[in-house]
């Protein structure tokens, strides 16, 4: 009995060592799972991705779990983004998972829950379990700092769990510390994103934003200072944006600056910048202090703003002021401006000249005060017409001077409508009282002079009847002159004509006779035998022969059968060589035409021919020179010599060679030009038209 109760008692003792030795080796694990976590919690510099992707890989290999996930809640998508899954052994990045039918969906803004087992049983709906052949979950729910729901880490096993407290003490541990994760992933994307609209705001406004500290000493300067100044942001940091400051303004800028900082106020000042190129940009710069306490710290942040065209406006307006002063100042015609209640709102300097009297300035004064009740009356019923009208008017109007004396002045009256809603009259008047009297006596000298043109004019039209006369007579003449040239060419063709029959007369008629009778001779003296008879015989064959050579130059002279052949450049060349004898003849052609008019290739031989005659026989030249150029419509024969030469106005009637190439010449509507002088050699120039001959 003794021994059964021995074995008893040792038996218990043995089951309640092993129970120590379990919960000793229990604690120790969870000592052991508790310090890598808050080695983990505690590591310095861990944070976004790095944070998770530990906190994920460290939670399943501590609780041995098949996946663990941490997650943000989504509710718009009505889900978990988590940007880091654990899955048999495999990291996920950014995975979503819908919370509907899920057991996230019973720890999400609630407490830890655990499902040992039959997880996929007790949530038939959660596809993913079913994937992950899921058999036990535990999740613990993450909170704001306000408490209101974040997100979840959770873990999950294909097996039951087997220790639930060791799981749940280490959720419980990390839970806060990944819900802090979160919200500083919030903070630093919405700082991130807030100074992105910062920048974006910065780069997209029409106007340069800066932050400086109280010294001038910028730390940011956005993009449209390059585009205002034409230099790049970086080159303005620090105090490289006082460099683009004009310098003339520089003692200004830095006074108001200094100024603001002490007051601790506002800073405004406008003044210029100068670009890389050497132009002008006028600026407003407008800066705010950062914070109001003493312990704030003195920076100040404003913007620049380009207002060159606003002050290029302002110096417009009031160059437009001056420029509008100094001629209305100028200006001969008496200017004004009333205002609706009849008072001169404007007088320019000659209304003063001719109308103020004393010290007493006129702006302000009415028609009333000026000029007394009858005459201010007649004016202002013109003035209201013209403003209830709203129309310009013109008219003469009679003012009289402080003098005394009544002036006639040219009125234009129309109204003007200013910005400000009100209505002014505004007038210019012109002083004609002296123009009026010249007109006067305009009108009676133009009375005289329409009787003295009246008389002119009968004169002249009889002058003009005469003159018409003469004209008819002159075109007559003209006419007649014209007929009798056209008389002239036609003789002269039938001139030529006439020779040319006469030469193909001699030709075939005289030089054929001869020829025959210098065969018979030649024939009669080999029969008749004698030498007393040779002698008479050679004779009169030599005269035939002769005559024969006559006839041939005489047949030359009336129309060379080279010219009606081959035209007028080979027939001036024969012409050239018959009257070479001993002077050297140049000849030079420059003629495009093969042919010309018959009239015309004669005239310019014999122009030719006579010319040569003339230098050959009268000028004792050693060398003659011949051209015959064609420009255009015109043909040109120049014949020069370098012999004696005359002087052309020594030349007597007679000169019939001569006044045959001008004639002639004139004929075929030609110019012929003749230089010469004593010494100095003589030049023929004969041109004639082409066209108009043909």
């Amino acid at each position: 009995m003794r021994n059964e109760t021995q074995h008893q008692r040792a038996g218990t003792d043995a089951s309640w060592q092993k129970r120590v030795d379990d919960l000793e080796r229990q604690v120790a694990d969870y000592q052991e799972v508790a310090e890598r976590l808050r080695h983990l919690l505690e590591t310095p510099g861990l944070a976004g991705g790095a944070f998770f992707q530990t906190l994920v890989t460290t939670l399943a290999d501590c609780l041995k779990a098949d996946y663990v996930l941490v997650g943000e809640l989504n509710p718009l998508l009505d889900g978990v983004k988590a940007p880091l899954v654990y899955a048999d052994g495999d990291l996920h990045f950014d995975a979503s998972y819908p919370l509907a039918g899920t057991p996230c969906e019973t720890v999400i803004g609630a407490r830890l829950c655990t499902y040992r087992e039959g997880a996929q049983e007790q949530f038939p709906d959660d596809e993913l379990l079913r994937t992950w052949r899921i058999e036990s979950y535990i999740g613990a729910p993450l909170f704001d700092i306000a408490g209101a729901p974040l997100g979840i880490v959770a873990a999950l096993w294909k097996t039951p769990l087997a220790d639930p407290r060791l799981a749940e003490m280490a959720l419980a541990l990390v839970a806060s510390r990944a819900a802090r994760e979160f919200e500083r992933l919030r903070v630093d994307e919405a700082l991130r994103a807030g100074e992105a609209r910062f920048r974006t705001f910065c780069e997209a406004a029409p106007l340069a934003i800066f932050e400086c500290d109280e010294r001038g000493f910028c730390a940011y300067m956005s993009p449209h200072w390059q585009r205002m100044t034409g230099r790049s942001p970086s080159e303005n940091l620090g105090f490289g944006w006082l460099s683009t400051v004009h310098p003339e303004d520089v003692p200004d800028l830095r006074e108001a600056w200094l100024r603001a900082v002490g007051e601790r106020g506002p800073f405004l000042a406008e003044y210029r910048v100068v670009t890389p190129e050497g132009g002008l940009r006028w600026v407003r710069t407008v800066a705010r202090r950062i914070g109001e306490s003493d312990a704030d710290a003195a920076n100040y942040v404003g913007c620049v703003e380009d207002i060159t065209d606003r002050k290029q406006a302002e110096l417009a307006r009031a160059e437009s002021e001056e420029r509008f002063r100094a001629f209305m100042d100028n200006n001969p015609a008496v200017a004004f401006m009333k205002d609706a209640d009849g008072r001169q709102a404007y007088v320019n300097a000659t209304f003063l000249k001719m109308f103020q009297t004393g010290p007493e300035p006129i702006v302000g004064k009415t028609d009333l005060e000026m000029f007394g009740p009858e005459l201010a009356d007649r004016l202002r019923t013109v003035d209201q017409q013209v403003l209830s009208e709203d129309r310009a008017t013109q008219l003469i109007e009679t003012v009289p001077t402080p003098d005394g004396v009544q002036r006639n002045w040219l009125v234009y009256k129309f109204p003007v409508h200013a910005r400000s809603g009100q209505t002014y009259l505004g007038g210019v008047a012109i002083d004609i009282s002296e123009r009026l009297l010249a007109e006067e006596e305009l009108r009676k000298a133009r009375d005289e002079l329409e009787k003295r043109v009246a008389d002119r004019t009968h004169s002249l039209t009889a002058t003009n009847i005469r003159l018409q006369d003469e004209v008819l007579e002159r075109e007559r003449a003209d006419a007649a002159l014209r007929n009798e040239q056209v008389l002239l060419r036609q003789l002269l063709c039938g001139h030529e004509a006439d020779r040319k029959l006469i030469a193909y007369e001699i030709h075939d008629g005289l030089v054929q006779y001869v020829t025959a009778a210098i065969m018979h001779l030649e024939s009669a003296k080999q029969a008749v035998a004698g030498a007393d008879r040779t002698p008479a015989f050679d004779t009169a064959l030599k005269l035939l022969r002769d005559t024969i050579q006559e006839a041939r130059r005489m047949i030359n002279g009336l129309q060379p059968m080279i010219l009606d052949d081959s035209g007028i450049v080979p027939a001036i060349e024969y012409l050239i060589e018959e009257q070479r004898g001993s002077h050297s003849i140049d000849f030079e052609h420059q003629v495009k035409s093969g042919r010309f008019s018959p009239l015309l290739e004669s005239g310019l031989f014999r122009i030719c021919q006579e010319a040569l005659t003339n230098a050959r026989k009268h000028s004792r030249a050693a060398r003659i020179r011949v051209r015959l150029t064609q420009e255009h419509a015109w043909i040109r024969l120049e014949v020069a010599d370098d012999g004696i030469g005359f002087d052309p106005r020594t030349l007597s009637g007679k000169t019939f060679g001569l006044r045959g190439i001008r004639e002639r010449a004139h004929l075929l509507r030609g110019t012929t030009t003749i230089d010469s002088a004593p010494g100095q050699g003589t030049r023929i120039v004969a041109e004639l038209p082409i066209s108009q001959l043909e």
